[in-house]
């Protein structure tokens, strides 16, 4: 009898390991309608994982007999999808499956027709699914928005396959299912993306998290930090974290006293006191942060849309000027008749602004910040006006690096009606693409015209009147850190400004024909400002064209962001061979010229004694040779 019920429980036992799934993947298992999204504005949807090659040896010998995920929506052609295991992205499947969606925002297992034998020979393997919608507007996708990954979870983005990394989203709601446990530990980093906007003389926290990826526990493991010149070693035991559990690490708040470059370096060791990790590939984390000088400056342009027969306009511009009161960061605004149909306001440049639209459609209201587009608002940079797109994407434009500072300056003589205008660029570090586009803007304010539920006197503000450099893209540049790059123009201001999109085609069959009077309006120069920015060239995409930086000057008036470096007030030229620095002790020389010819500057734009002993930091030295001012940048 005793052996009857030894077998009996030993039968059970096995039936209850066998009904127990054993499964992989990267999510927390937050599954929420408010967390589900799309990319892009196609009906093409798709989500995947990939395993690394790393993992995959881990591995071997292993079977994915099913795929288990979670869908946004049924809302899918015929409710139906297709579940893939893929070695490439776009490649040919290794084992494709058509599924139907019988129920959104729950995982449901999906069994192979034929198990997949892991190799560990394999480079990678993508699993997820891929469906048409019924709409662009479906939300297919269903993610944890918890663990952010890098190189770990994938969504199609009009058609292209994108790492999802950094956009906020965390890791697909997609699982592998194997046919037994591996049993092992695998510690990840997640969440390490510390790119950003930062400033000297404040204090940072650079907390990480890391998630269990392994089946076992993760009971103990050392955290070593590398910031700067000091390193430090954290110790953790006592622990018992499971697969998918995540912990978070707070680092000590670091503090750059200049600008410049940080390096830091973070690594997990030692997991479970033997180094019992399975994949250590993805335990470290490598940066470089940059600090910006503490007291830079920097603007958000605010380009909105809008028109004179656009009737929800006026209540646009109202919400659009309470919203930027809400901000603390400050903006430049300027407002392009564009978008609607063209008025008695729309510049010859305006129709190249369409551009930022998704190139299905224009409409006004409308808005965007610096150009620029948040992955998970819209698809490109420029926005219907809504409280909760807008302040979704200005946060994420204010977490933007700046790259450089400017000094704008303008001046007018009202007796000739003469305009002179100075930029000045000075990029702190490289930029990403190595050069850039500056452009230079006049924008006029404060003139009444009609307006469709504004009526006949309904005051338009900061109007968009042409590009000051004769180019709607700007002038593309190449910017070295610590050097300036400047732009100037000479002008006289006309009694009245036309509006230049209305060349004689235009103006056949249009309400304006025979009535030119109204495209031109009275100039008052109180009432215009200079506007300059520098931003990203990459024309190739609407959306990279990110400013970078702006700064608004009254016509007559002149402007220097405190970011940028005061003391040097020319372009740095070529330097001759004699210009040579020395650093001994903190003190800064130059061979072949007095000490007294000197001036130092640090990044904050104070200057120093030419004798005196600095601290660490970067500095920038000029001489002034031959009716030449001459610079450098270096570090004590």
């Amino acid at each position: 009898m005793r052996k009857l019920l030894s077998l009996l429980s030993f039968f059970l036992l096995s039936a209850s390991m066998m009904a127990e799934e054993v499964v992989l993947g990267y999510t927390d298992g937050t599954i929420d309608r408010t967390k589900v999204f799309h990319l892009g504005n196609t009906t093409r949807q798709g989500h995947c994982i990939r395993l690394s090659h790393e993992k995959l040896q881990t591995l071997k010998g292993f079977s994915i007999t099913a795929v288990k995920a979670a869908f946004g929506t049924r809302m899918t052609t015929d409710n139906k999808a297709k579940v893939f295991v893929a070695k490439s992205l776009g490649g040919v499947p290794v084992q494709s499956l058509e599924v139907t969606i019988e129920k959104a925002l729950k995982l449901q297992t999906y069994t192979l027709e034929e198990p997949y034998v892991i190799t560990g020979d394999e480079p990678a393997l993508f699993i997820g699914y891929e469906a048409t919608t019924q709409a662009a507007s479906y939300n297919l996708l269903c993610a944890d928005y918890q663990t952010e990954l890098p190189n770990c979870t994938y969504a199609l983005n009009n058609g292209t396959w994108t790492d999802v990394y950094g956009m906020g989203t965390g890791s697909a709601n997609i699982q592998v299912v194997l046919d037994r446990d591996p049993a092992f530990a695998d510690v990840m980093m997640v969440g390490t993306n510390y790119s950003g906007y930062y400033k000297s003389g404040q204090s940072y926290a650079f907390p990480f998290s890391m998630m269990n990826f392994g089946t076992q526990a993760v009971e103990s493991f050392d955290v070593v930090l590398t910031l700067g010149s000091d390193q430090q070693r954290f110790p953790y035991s006592g622990l018992s974290l499971g697969q998918n559990q995540s912990m978070t690490i707070t680092l000590p708040e670091y503090v750059a006293s200049a600008e410049g470059e940080t390096a830091l370096h973070v690594s997990i060791e030692n997991v479970n006191g033997k180094n019992a990790d399975a994949d250590a590939t993805d335990n470290v984390f490598d940066a470089s942060i940059f600090f910006y000088p503490a007291t830079m400056e920097r603007n958000i342009l605010v380009e909105s849309f809008t028109g004179q027969a656009c009737s929800q306009c006026p209540s646009g511009h109202t919400m659009l000027a309470n919203f930027l009161d809400t901000r603390s960061t400050p903006s430049v605004e300027v407002s392009h008749h564009s978008g609607y149909f063209p008025d008695e306001f729309t510049m010859a440049e305006d129709a190249n602004y369409l551009y930022f639209y998704d190139g299905t459609s224009t409409y006004a209201p409308a808005v965007m910040f610096n150009r620029t587009t948040a992955p998970l608002v819209s698809s490109a940079p420029v926005m219907d006006i809504s409280n909760t797109k807008m302040a979704s994407t200005f946060c994420y434009v204010e977490e933007c690096e700046p790259y450089a500072s400017i000094r704008l300056q303008s001046s007018y003589d009202p007796l000739t009606r003469q305009c002179n205008v100075q930029a000045d660029f000075l990029p702190h570090r490289t930029l990403p693409n190595g050069d850039a586009v500056i452009n230079v803007w006049l924008v006029q304010d404060s003139i009444q015209a009609y307006q469709t539920n504004g009526g006949t006197n309904y005051m338009h503000r900061h109007l968009f009147r042409g590009c000051l450099t004769g180019n709607a893209w700007g002038l593309a540049a190449a910017f070295t850190p610590g050097e300036t790059t400047t732009w100037t123009h000479e002008f006289t201001l006309p009694e009245t400004l036309y509006s230049t999109y209305w060349t004689d085609d235009n103006l056949a069959g249009s309400q304006y024909e025979n009535a030119q009077s109204l495209l031109n309006h009275e100039v008052v120069p109180e009432h215009l400002t200079i506007v300059a920015y520098i931003a990203e060239n990459k024309l190739s995409t609407n959306t990279g064209n990110r400013v970078y930086n702006c700064q608004a000057v009254k016509l007559g008036e002149s402007y220097t962001q405190s970011g940028f470096t005061l003391g040097i007030a020319s372009p740095t030229v070529d330097v001759p061979e004699d210009f040579r620095l020395d650093v001994r002790d903190g003190r800064i020389a130059v061979a072949g010229h007095a000490s007294a010819a000197l001036r130092i500057y640090d990044a904050q734009g104070r200057e120093y004694a030419p004798d005196s002993r600095l601290q660490k930091g970067i500095y920038i030295v000029s001489i002034m040779s031959n009716g030449k001012i001459l610079s450098r940048k270096v570090r004590v």
